[in-house]
């Protein structure tokens, strides 16, 4: 009698944990950012372009579109770089990009005006661009850090 209790037992846990695995929820699973260990500026020309087309262009891709499916429905390498990204005479930062005030002023009026944008930028894109760089964000501890000038002239 003892051994049919814990034979029972046994099966029904082994039943009970089947019946969990096989019906729960999966819990989603967030991949971990890439490390990144790569020196951007002693980066020659072919690995800089390799990064650029399978690290930072679908990782930013994703990220623009995110952000507005519609204004950023295609997103290549003209997008950032300009007509000249078709044959490597691209200039950064990018005077066809919006260009970007001087003045504090200037900066409190492009706030108001477009605040999700600027949020974006500010909070996503320059944060991303830093980390798949390898270098900190440009701020007054690290004014040669990444930050919007890179891209965009004032």
């Amino acid at each position: 009698m003892k051994i049919r209790v814990i034979a029972s037992a046994v099966l029904f846990l082994a039943a009970a944990v089947v019946f969990k695995i096989a019906f729960a929820t999966p819990t989603p699973v967030t991949p971990a950012a890439p490390q990144v260990d790569i020196n951007w500026e002693k980066m020659d020309h072919d690995a800089r372009e390799e990064y650029m087309r399978n690290v930072i262009m679908p990782k930013m891709r994703k990220v623009f579109h995110d952000f507005d499916s519609v204004k950023y429905a295609k997103i290549n390498c003209k997008t950032c770089h300009g007509a000249g990204a078709t044959n490597e005479t691209f200039k950064m930062p990018n005077p066809k990009l919006p260009k970007l005030p001087s003045k504090p002023e200037g900066w409190t009026e492009l706030n108001n005006k477009h605040p999700e944008i600027m949020k974006f930028m500010m909070q996503t894109v320059k944060p991303e661009m830093a980390k798949m760089l390898n270098v900190p964000q440009k701020d007054e501890k690290n004014p040669k850090g990444f930050g919007c000038t890179n891209c965009h002239t004032m």
